[in-house]
Formats: structure tokens, C-alpha cells, sequence
């Protein structure tokens, strides 16, 4: 029985730090890029279906190709130090990657809680993009419990990590990481907000 759990055990960890597997899309750049192939310039582009524009250049050739937003690319770009283009579109990559890591959040507590929770969360940290966005919203104060401390550590534990991208894997300073960080709530509270608006107005909830 040791034996087997030791396995199981072993089996897991394995898989927790072991190299995920690439998309398809994400592949085809890395054979790209192994025949010689640099990367560069990727940008973002279609934000209601999210892709990047990676541009290649070998033999002094420059050639395109799209790859779908996903975590396979989030995976190899964070590898590779990749960058957006410009500030603008690496604010755009982690509204996204914010609300990937905030969906989860959200279905536990619901929807409304969260909202609550992160507005009061930002009103603390006082972030200058997102925290006058949120002071203009009626202030509001989740109920104290265990589910609302874990809902704020939860939040905290998604923007460090997204901290800890920005200067660990791409390399921008702690002064760029705040702004970038800072405006990428903005994007997504304001995204959010427009979302719940289209809903009210016709019933079609839209992922984000």
C-alpha cells in the first residue's frame, strides 16, 4: 500500500512540474523557430476573439503567423521572455490573463461577491487607474467570514503572480509592472462593466 501511494504521489508531481503540451498552433512556432526562424515583434489583435500577430523574420524575410490566445502561448512566451509590442497591448494580454485567473475566484463566491470583494481590495491598494475607476462605482462591503478571507487572499494570490510574471519572466521594472498591472484592472473592470450591461440589456452573457 506504501508503494502505491508513493507512486500516486510521485505520479502527481510528475505532472504538476512536468513540460505541458503545446497547441498546435504553438508547436508549428516552435518548428518555425527551430529552421532559424526569430521572433520579432507579437502582437495582440481582435479582442473579442484574442490572437497574436507574431512576426518571423529568417533569411531576412519576414513572414507572419496568427496564434489564437491560449496557455500554451502564455506558456511559451512567458518562457521566452516574449513581450507584447507596446505598453498598450501588454495591458490588453493581462486583462486577459486577470480575468482567466479571476474566473475560478468568481465561481466559488459568485459573480456579485466578487465584484465586491475585488472593488474593496482595490479601494485598499488605492492603484491609480483602477482605484479611480472603482471610486466612482457606490461603495460597497463584503460580509466578514471565512468565505470573504478567502476570496481576498485568493485575489492577492493572482496579482502577485501576475507581478512576479512581469518582472520575473518579461523583465519590467517594479515601476512598470504597477502601471501595467494597474491599467490591466482598469481594462478588465471596464470590460466587465460593459459585459454586465449587454446582459441587462439582452440577456447574452459574453466570456471574459
Amino acid at each position: 500500500m506504501k508503494t502505491i501511494r508513493r507512486q500516486l504521489w510521485e505520479a502527481f508531481v510528475q505532472e504538476a512540474v512536468g513540460e505541458k503540451p503545446d497547441d498546435p498552433h504553438v508547436r508549428l512556432l516552435r518548428d518555425r523557430l527551430r529552421s532559424g526562424a526569430k521572433v520579432m515583434r507579437v502582437q495582440l489583435v481582435s479582442r473579442s476573439k484574442p490572437e497574436y500577430v507574431v512576426v518571423l523574420e529568417r533569411l531576412r524575410e519576414l513572414t507572419e503567423q496568427r496564434v489564437p490566445h491560449s496557455r500554451s502561448f502564455t506558456r511559451w512566451s512567458f518562457a521566452e521572455g516574449v513581450r507584447m509590442a507596446d505598453e498598450a497591448e501588454e495591458v490588453e494580454r493581462f486583462a486577459l490573463l486577470l480575468g482567466e485567473a479571476f474566473a475560478p475566484i468568481e465561481d466559488n463566491v459568485g459573480r456579485d461577491y466578487f465584484k465586491t470583494v475585488l472593488h474593496e481590495r482595490i479601494r485598499e491598494l488605492n492603484p491609480p487607474h483602477a482605484g479611480a475607476m472603482v471610486a466612482k462605482l457606490a461603495p460597497s462591503s463584503a460580509q466578514e467570514g471565512p468565505v470573504r478571507e478567502h476570496a481576498r487572499r485568493d485575489l492577492d494570490d493572482v496579482l502577485r503572480a501576475r507581478c512576479e510574471e512581469l518582472t520575473g519572466a518579461l523583465r519590467y521594472s517594479e515601476a512598470e509592472t504597477a502601471v501595467i498591472l494597474d491599467r490591466a484592472l482598469a481594462a478588465w473592470i471596464n470590460d466587465r462593466s460593459h459585459s454586465t450591461e449587454r446582459e441587462r440589456l439582452f440577456g447574452v452573457r459574453r466570456p471574459t
